[in-house]
C-alpha cells in the first residue's frame, strides 16, 4: 500500500520535476545503481564489480559518448521495494539520467521510472509484468526471461517435424509462465499440446514422477520438461524404469537455466560413482535434448570474471573474498548475472550515444528505450543477443545431447549438438552442428502409426467394395422412389423427434403417488442413485459428481435418466441416425428409448423405467427364490430381445450382461444399454480400474484381445455374453462363479490362456439340466463362427419351457403368485431375525446399565436421579501398572487389562454389586444401588474385595508369566446420588463425597491390602463375620486426619446366612405366608409359616434325608440352623416381618 502511494505521488510531480532538470549539455552523466548488497537476497555483492568494468570500458572508448563520461550513484536496496523507491527518489533529485537494476523486484520501480520518463535497464529481474510496454515504456532488461525459451523449443520441435507434445512443468511462477507462452506459440504455429502436467515445486517426492509417467506415456511420444535438474533426473529415470527408452520412441526436450559447462559432464548424472548406477543414469538421458544458455565464447571472458571479482571486493562494494579461492577457478564463483550487468550498462551507453547524436533529451526514457528495442548487440559472453519488442533479451540457447566421449570412462557425455539463430525472427532457426545419436537410428515420431488408441488402423479401405457400393448408390439415387424416401427420411432426421428439453425432466414430488420409495430405487440400479437438479441452469462441477442413473418424471411418467460423462456432444449426421434408429425401435423385450438431452452440461439419455431393477440385482438377492418356470421366462425374454436386436439396424449389442437386462413390474426382461455407440463415446481417457475389468467379464475372448480401447462388438460376441448370463442365472454366484481369480486376472487368462488350455467358468457345480450346460459351452466356443445364433439357442433351450402355459397372461399370473408367496416367507424370516436382534440389543444394554434403569430407558421414560442413604463403593488400582505399560507394547497392555477385567467381571457376578466403570487400571464397583439391600451392601463389597485379592495370587500376566500383579483396594460406605447422564451412550454415574472418599481410601492404601474407612467398618461390625485391623490415622485430602482400618478376613458362613435370610424375606407374601421354595442356600419353607416371633418354620437343610426340620425365629432376630450356627442377626422388621 505504501509503495502504491509513493508511485502515485511521484507520478503526479513527474512533469514538474522533468522541467526543472535539463542536463543535455552536461559532460558527466550519473547512473542510479540499485543492487541488493545486503538483506536476505543480497547476493549481488559478488558480481557488482561488472559495473565498474563496464564503465571503464565505455569511458575509455572514444567512439561511444565522445566528450562525455558515465558515473554512478550506489544505493543498496536490500531487495526491498520501498528502499529502492527511496533511493531512486534521491538519485532523481541528484540529476540521475538512468537506473541500472534493481535485482529481485522491479515492477514497482519500473512504474516509477516510467512516471519520471527515465530509462531503467535491469540485469537480474525476471518479473513477467514489466514486459508490458504500455505500462512500462521506459524499461528493458538484458537477462533473458524464462518464457523466452519457448521460441527455441518451438524451433526445435518444428525442425524435427513434430506436431504434438506434452508439457511437464514445475509448479512455480517462472516455469508456469514459460509453459503458458509455449502453449500460445504452439497454437500459432499449428502444433498441438496433448496436455500440460504439473508437479510440485520445490521438487521433493520421487514417486510422483513414476505416477506422472504412468498417466501420460500412453498419450504422447514427445515431452517438453520445464523444471529443475533434480526433477528432470527423476523423470528420465522413471521413463527408463518404464522401458520407454528401449525402442527410441520417446523424446524429452528439457530446459535448464544455468549455462552449459563442458567441464561438468557428470552434473546431470548426480555424480554417481558406481559403474552400474552411472550407466543406468546415462541410459536414462539417451532420449533427452537439453536446451541451456550458450556457454560464453568470448576468449577474454575469464579476464572479465577476474576483474569483476576484484572490483567487487574493492570500495564501495567491499564484498568479502570467497572462501578457498585457490581451490576453485574464479569463473565458477562469479554468477552469470555479471555478464548481464555488463551488457545492461553497455546497451544503455550505446542507446544514449545515438540519442545524443540526434540531439535528443538524455532524460527522455521513452526515446532511449526505443533505441534499445529491436537492437542486436554483442554480449560480453561473446555471442550476439537481441532485444525484442517487449524490451526483453532473447536468450541464446545451445542444444546438448548424449554423444560419444573418449575422455570419460563410460564413453558418453552431454555435448553440444546445435544452436539457434534469431536475426530478429519471431521463431529462431535451429542450426544443427552434430547429428543426434537416436536409439532407433531414426527420428522418433510424435504419434504411433496407428494413433495412440489404434483408431487409425482400425479400418482399411477396400477399394473393390467401395467401387461396387459407389456404383450401386448412384443407381439407387437415380430412382425416383429412393429420392422420395430419402427426402422423407431427411425430414424425420432433421425434426429431432428424440430431443427432450432438460427443463421437462422434473424431480419427483415427495407427496405424489408416482414417487418411488427409496427401497425401490435402490433395487433398480444399486448405488447409482441421486437427485436430479430441477431446471437446466445448474452446471456440473469439476469432479462430475452427478449419479449414473436418476429417476424423474417426464410427462407424468416415471423414467430413468442415464447421465453421460461428457462435457459436450457433436450432433452430426451419424449421431442423428443413431438417435433416430433408437427412437424407432420398439419391442417388448428391449428397453424403450424415450429421448435424449443434449444441452451442455446436462447430456443424458431418457429410458423406460423398470421397477424391479436389473437381472444382476435379482440374482444377487438371496431372499428371492427363482423356480424353473421363472428362470425359463427370464431366459426366453432375453433370447427374444436379442433375436430382434440382431435383425434390427443396430445389428448387435456389444455390452450384453446381467446388469443391462432390466426387469419390469410384470417380470418381463427388457434389454438395455444398446446402440448409440457414437453418442455415448466417452470424451476422456479410459482408466483401467477394477470396475473396468468387472464389466468385461461377459466379453468374448476375441474382443478382449483387440487392443483398441473400445473393441468392435459382434453378434457372435453377444452369443458368448449370453452364455455367461445363462451360467449366472443357474449358478447365482456371479458371471464366473466362485473363482478365486480377480476380474483383471480372469481377463488376462482369457486373452492369454495359460498353457494353451481355454479358460471358462466351472460348470461342474451347476444344478441344471445337461442340455443347458451344453448350450452354455457351445456359446463359449473359442471360434466365433462355431457359436450358434440366438434362433438356434431358442430351439436348444425349448425344453426349459416344459410345463409353461401357452397363454402369456396365465404364465405371468403364476409368476406373480409365486413371487407373493416368496415375499410372505421373507417377511416371516425377517421378523424372526428382528426379534433375535432385539434380544441381543437388550442384552447389550443390560451390560451397560442396571436392569431397572435399562427398563425405564427402553420404555422411553426419563430416569430421575435418586438419592441413596447408604451404599458401599469399591475402588482398586494395579500397583506399578504405569511402569509395566511403559515396558510393554500397546497390544500387550490391552490383552493384560482384558484378561484382568474378565477375571474381575466373572467374580463380581457372585455378589450383589454393580460395576460402575473402568478407567485404565482403575476398577469401580458399588453395592446398595439401584436396588437397596439394607446393610448388606458393605458385606457384599467386603466379601468381593477379599475374593478379588485372593484371585490375584493366581493371576499371571500373559506376556510376563513370571510376574504377578498387586491390587491396592479401598472401600467406603455413605450416601450418594445416582442417575443416568447423557443421551448418546448414556452412563449410570454416582455423585457425592462418598465416591471421593472411597477413591482416597484406594489411593492412600497399600499393595495387597483392603483399606477400609471407619464408616464401612461400623456397618461390617453390625452384620458381623469380618476381621479388621486398625491402621491408625492417615491424612486424606479434603478430610484431614482420618482413622482407618485394613480388612483382613471373613467368616463366609455369616454371608451365607444373610443370603438365606434375604431369600426368605423376599418370598414371604402379603398374607404372611411363604409362597414358594427359596432359591439359593439350603432353605425351604412350608406353606403355613406365619410372619411372627416364635413361629416355627419347616426348613430343608439340604442333607441326604427328605425330612423337614423345624426352626423358629427368635426374639433376638436369630434363625437357628442345624449344626449349631445361627443366621446372621438382622432387623426382624426389615428381613422377616
Amino acid at each position: 500500500m505504501r509503495t502504491r502511494h509513493a508511485v502515485s505521488a511521484l507520478a503526479a510531480t513527474a512533469v514538474l520535476l522533468a522541467a526543472v532538470f535539463s542536463v543535455a549539455d552536461a559532460k558527466n552523466f550519473t547512473l542510479g545503481f540499485l543492487p541488493a548488497l545486503s538483506g536476505n537476497k543480497g547476493q549481488s555483492k559478488y558480481f557488482v564489480g561488472a559495473l565498474i568494468y563496464a564503465l571503464k570500458h565505455i569511458n575509455s572508448n572514444k567512439r561511444v559518448l565522445a566528450g562525455h563520461r558515465l558515473d554512478y550513484v550506489l544505493v543498496d536496496n536490500k531487495a526491498d521495494t520501498l528502499t529502492s523507491i527511496r533511493g531512486m527518489t534521491k538519485q532523481y533529485f541528484n540529476k540521475t539520467v538512468a537506473f541500472i537494476g534493481p535485482d529481485e523486484t522491479c515492477a514497482t520501480e519500473a512504474r516509477v521510472a516510467a512516471a519520471w520518463n527515465l530509462p531503467m535497464v535491469a540485469y537480474k529481474c525476471r518479473d513477467s509484468a514489466v514486459s508490458n510496454k504500455v505500462l512500462y515504456p521506459t524499461f528493458a532488461r538484458t537477462i533473458p526471461s524464462t518464457s523466452k525459451v519457448s521460441k527455441s523449443v518451438i524451433s526445435l520441435v518444428s525442425h524435427y517435424g513434430w506436431k504434438r507434445f506434452t508439457v511437464v512443468v514445475g509448479n512455480c511462477a517462472n516455469w508456469l509462465e514459460a509453459a503458458s507462452t509455449l502453449q500460445t506459440l504452439a497454437e500459432k504455429n499449428g502444433i498441438t499440446i496433448n496436455e500440460v502436467v504439473t508437479f510440485e515445486h520445490p521438487y521433493i517426492a520421487k514417486k510422483h514422477m513414476e505416477t506422472l509417467v504412468d498417466n501420460t506415456y500412453k498419450s504422447t511420444r514427445i515431452y517438453v520438461f520445464l523444471g529443475d535438474s533434480d526433477a528432470l533426473v527423476d523423470f528420465v529415470r522413471a521413463m527408463r524404469l518404464k522401458g520407454l527408452n528401449d525402442k527410441g520412441e520417446y523424446v524429452v526436450i528439457a530446459v535448464e537455466e544455468k549455462p552449459f559447462d563442458p567441464e561438468a559432464k557428470l552434473e546431470y548424472f548426480k555424480n554417481y560413482i558406481e559403474p552400474e548406477v552411472l550407466q543406468c543414469m546415462v541410459d536414462a538421458f539417451r532420449p533427452v535434448l537439453m536446451l541451456l544458455p550458450t556457454q560464453p565464447t568470448n576468449p577474454h571472458y575469464e579476464e572479465f570474471i577476474d576483474k569483476t571479482a576484484t572490483y567487487s571486493t574493492e570500495a564501495p562494494f567491499n564484498a568479502p573474498m570467497p572462501p578457498f579461492p585457490s581451490f576453485k577457478p574464479p569463473v565458477r564463483l562469479v554468477p552469470i548475472y555479471a555478464a548481464y550487468l555488463y551488457d545492461a550498462v553497455n546497451l544503455y551507453a550505446h542507446a544514449l550515444d545515438e540519442v545524443l547524436q540526434e540531439g535528443g533529451n538524455i532524460r527522455n526514457g521513452t526515446a532511449i528505450i526505443e533505441k534499445v528495442i529491436g537492437r542486436t548487440y554483442k554480449s560480453i559472453q561473446g555471442y550476439s543477443m537481441y532485444i525484442d519488442e517487449n524490451g526483453d533479451a532473447e536468450a541464446n540457447y545451445t542444444v546438448v545431447a548424449l554423444q560419444d566421449d573418449t575422455e570419460v570412462d563410460f564413453g558418453e557425455s552431454l555435448k553440444p549438438i546445435g544452436h539457434f539463430s534469431s536475426d530478429g525472427l519471431m521463431i529462431p532457426t535451429y542450426m544443427v552442428d552434430t547429428a543426434v545419436n537416436w536409439v532407433g537410428g531414426k527420428v522418433p515420431r510424435d504419434e504411433p502409426d496407428c494413433g495412440f488408441d489404434g483408431s487409425k488402423c482400425k479400418f482399411q479401405m477396400d477399394w473393390p467394395t467401395l467401387l461396387i457400393c459407389t456404383v450401386s448408390l448412384c443407381i439407387i439415387v437415380i430412382a425416383t422412389t429412393f429420392v422420395i424416401r430419402h427426402y422423407i427420411y431427411e425430414q424425420r432426421l432433421a425434426s429431432l423427434l428424440w430431443k427432450i428439453e432438460y427443463k421437462e425432466l422434473l424431480q419427483q414430488d415427495p407427496d405424489s403417488d408416482l414417487t418411488m420409495s427409496e427401497k425401490t430405487k435402490r433395487k433398480v440400479y444399486g448405488s447409482h442413485l441421486g437427485h436430479l437438479p430441477v431446471g437446466g441452469g445448474g452446471g456440473r462441477d469439476k469432479k462430475d459428481r452427478r449419479p449414473y442413473i436418476t429417476f424423474v418424471t417426464y410427462k407424468g411418467t416415471t423414467v430413468a435418466v442415464k447421465h453421460l460423462r461428457k462435457r459436450h456432444v457433436e450432433i452430426n449426421r451419424a449421431v442423428k441416425k443413431e438417435l433416430l434408429q433408437m427412437k424407432e425401435i420398439t419391442h417388448d423385450n428391449l428397453n424403450r428409448f424415450i429421448g435424449a438431452c443434449i444441452d451442455p452440461p446436462n447430456i443424458c439419455i431418457i429410458k423406460q423405467f423398470c421397477s424391479r431393477g436389473s437381472l444382476k440385482d435379482i440374482l444377487e438377492n438371496d431372499d428371492l427364490n427363482l423356480d424353473n418356470m421363472l428362470i425359463a421366462s427370464l431366459v426366453s425374454d432375453i433370447i427374444k430381445g436379442m433375436i430382434y436386436l440382431h435383425v434390427s439396424p443396430i445389428m448387435f449389442h456389444g455390452k450384453l450382461r446381467s446388469s443391462n437386462c432390466l426387469v419390469d413390474s410384470r417380470w418381463v426382461v427388457q434389454i438395455a444399454d444398446f446402440g448409440l455407440h457414437q453418442f455415448c463415446a466417452p470424451d476422456s481417457q479410459v482408466y483401467l480400474t477394477e470396475e473396468y475389468y468387472e464389466k468385461r467379464l461377459w466379453k468374448a475372448p476375441e474382443l478382449l484381445r483387440n487392443h483398441v480401447a473400445t473393441p468392435t462388438a459382434t453378434q457372435k460376441g453377444d452369443v458368448y455374453s449370453f452364455g455367461i448370463i445363462l451360467y449366472e442365472i443357474h449358478g447365482r454366484a456371479g458371471p464366473w462363479g466362485t473363482s478365486h481369480f480377480s476380474p483383471k486376472e480372469i481377463i488376462e487368462r482369457l486373452k492369454n490362456p495359460p498353457g494353451g488350455s481355454l479358460v471358462r467358468p466351472d460348470t461342474t457345480q451347476l444344478k441344471c439340466a445337461e442340455f443347458i450346460i451344453r448350450c452354455m459351452q457351445e456359446c463359449w466356443h473359442e471360434d466365433p463362427e462355431v457359436r450358434p445364433d440366438f434362433r438356434f439357442i431358442r430351439m436348444r433351450l425349448k425344453p426349459m419351457q416344459k410345463g409353461m402355459r401357452s397363454n402369456i397372461f396365465d404364465n405371468m399370473l403364476a409368476i406373480m403368485e409365486k413371487y407373493a408367496d416368496n415375499l410372505e416367507d421373507i417377511v416371516a424370516e425377517r421378523t424372526k431375525q428382528l426379534m433375535k436382534e432385539k434380544k441381543k440389543t437388550e442384552a447389550l444394554l443390560l451390560r451397560m446399565l442396571p436392569r431397572t434403569v435399562a427398563d425405564q430407558l427402553t420404555r422411553g421414560v426419563s430416569v430421575v436421579p435418586e438419592h441413596y442413604d447408604s451404599v458401599s463403593i469399591y475402588f482398586s488400582d494395579v500397583v506399578g501398572f504405569t511402569a509395566l505399560s511403559a515396558e510393554s507394547r500397546p497390544i500387550q497392555v490391552v490383552d493384560l487389562l482384558n484378561d484382568l477385567y474378565t477375571l474381575f467381571d466373572r467374580i463380581i457376578e457372585e455378589y450383589d454389586v454393580y460395576k460402575v466403570e473402568t478407567i485404565g487400571d482403575a476398577y469401580m464397583v458399588a453395592s446398595g444401588l439401584p436396588i437397596r439391600n439394607g446393610n448388606n451392601h458393605a458385606g457384599e463389597v467386603a466379601s468381593m474385595s477379599l475374593h478379588l485379592l485372593q484371585a490375584m495370587k493366581h493371576f499371571r500376566v500373559r506376556h510376563r508369566p513370571n510376574e504377578t500383579l498387586q491390587l491396592r483396594i479401598g472401600i467406603h460406605s455413605g450416601p450418594v446420588a445416582a442417575g443416568v447422564v447423557g443421551l448418546k451412550m448414556p452412563r449410570y454415574c454416582l455423585f457425592g463425597d462418598t465416591v471421593n472418599t472411597a477413591s482416597r481410601m484406594e489411593s492412600t492404601g497399600l499393595p495387597c491390602k483392603i483399606h477400609c474407612s471407619a464408616e464401612c467398618k461400623q456397618i461390617l461390625d453390625k452384620i458381623r463375620g469380618y476381621k479388621v485391623e486398625e491402621r491408625g490415622y492417615i491424612t486424606v485430602k479434603g478430610k484431614g486426619e482420618v482413622f482407618t482400618y485394613f480388612l483382613v478376613d471373613e467368616d463366609k458362613s455369616y454371608r451365607q446366612n444373610r443370603l438365606a435370610l434375604q431369600s426368605i424375606s423376599r418370598r414371604i407374601g402379603d398374607n404372611g405366608y411363604v409362597q414358594h421354595r427359596a432359591v439359593g442356600p439350603t432353605l425351604q419353607l412350608d406353606n403355613t409359616a406365619p410372619r411372627s416371633f416364635g413361629s416355627s418354620f419347616l426348613l430343608d437343610d439340604d442333607d441326604d434325608d427328605d425330612d423337614l426340620d423345624s426352626v423358629k425365629i427368635n426374639m433376638n432376630g436369630h434363625v437357628p440352623l442345624l449344626g449349631g450356627s445361627d443366621l446372621s442377626p438382622v432387623s426382624v422388621s426389615e428381613s422377616i416381618l
